[in-house]
């Protein structure tokens, strides 16, 4: 029989091909509608009075279903699956064209200072409340990992905040976590084969309950035990390429990134002893590794990586 972590896997995969990117009423962001009216509520209205403004305009029929076009994409979120908030920047600018001629008619009737007044007055209050505090977060992870890891590596997150090094995996949006457990194919235990993929940051935490509580679900087997074999937490989020070993443990590792590691503790490799702060090189493939010692040990990836001496970020976006 499959394993429960396989089973959870076909479910996702069932739900994903059964609704696809299309579906009435059925994407998990169409909540999200009413916070996008609350925050730009003008032109909100304006957008509701639009198909009734437009056809009673005394211009040919043609010509007014054509306007209406550009209102249309407006109802994208009741039907396409993955309308999260970031889609509204694509579909609202030909439904703000269109909703002047609804604006008109706001200001013919209640006059242009209050029309203006309004829409300052809605701007003004979405400015008081928004989330700016995660800026410096982000810019504090992004520094320690230019600081943690200096070269342009390969590296495995969540949306790809490191936009000069190379990413290795799918973005981890609600949609590309249940595409890629439609496709069933070990994709990290692939990039891990055929990259030097060192570094790993969990900057939406999708990596946590894998790493921290061998959560599994939402990854494939393979790649889950590649992922829990392979990395271990270096400092807040950056995970670096690397084996934990317990006092007395001896292991058969199986060395996945290549390079140079940094000898944490007292641990033999291959038979012979390293103490703290000394560097072996790994090939890919299996490793022994001994502690002899009272303590934990580690092996990291890295030349002497350094720890930032900040204090590690946490919570780097804000809710749509």
């Amino acid at each position: 029989g499959a394993s429960p972590q396989a089973n959870e896997a076909a479910a996702r995969t069932l739900t994903f091909s059964g609704s696809k990117m299309f579906g009435l009423l059925h994407s998990p962001y169409l909540s999200m509608l009413a916070k996008a009216a609350a925050i730009s509520i003008p032109l909100a209205i304006a957008a509701l009075m639009v198909p009734s403004t437009v056809m009673r305009m005394e211009w040919p029929v043609a010509k007014r279903i054509a306007i209406m076009g550009l209102w249309v994409p407006v109802l994208t979120p009741l039907f396409y699956h993955n309308s999260a908030p970031y889609v509204y920047a694509f579909l609202l600018p030909p439904v703000a064209i269109v909703s002047a001629f609804a604006l008109r008619l706001l200001v013919q009737r209640y006059g242009e200072p209050l029309v203006i007044g309004f829409i300052a007055l809605n701007a003004l209050a979405v400015w008081a409340v928004d989330e700016r505090g995660v800026l410096p977060k982000q810019k504090s992870l992004v520094d320690a990992v230019h600081e943690v890891v200096p070269e342009k590596v390969a590296y495995f997150d969540c949306c790809g905040m490191m936009g000069s090094y190379i990413k290795s995996n799918e973005y981890l949006t609600y949609i590309g976590t249940l595409k890629y457990l439609e496709r069933g194919h070990p994709e990290y235990v692939d990039a891990l084969s055929k990259q030097t993929v060192p570094l790993l940051i969990d900057n939406n935490q999708n990596f946590a309950p894998l790493l921290d509580e061998g959560d599994a679900r939402r990854f494939l087997e393979e790649d889950a035990e590649a992922l829990t074999e392979t990395y271990i937490r270096f400092w807040g989020d950056i995970f670096l390429a690397g084996r934990e070993l317990a006092p007395g443990a001896v292991l058969a590792w199986n060395a996945r990134v290549p390079g140079v590691y940094t000898i944490e503790g007292e641990i033999a490799v291959n038979g012979v002893s390293y103490s703290d702060g000394q560097q072996v090189r790994l090939e890919r493939g299996e490793v022994n590794l001994t502690n002899a010692s009272d303590e934990t040990g580690r092996l990291v990836w890295g030349k002497n990586p350094k720890r930032p001496q900040t204090t590690p970020p946490d919570m780097y976006w804000t809710g749509f």
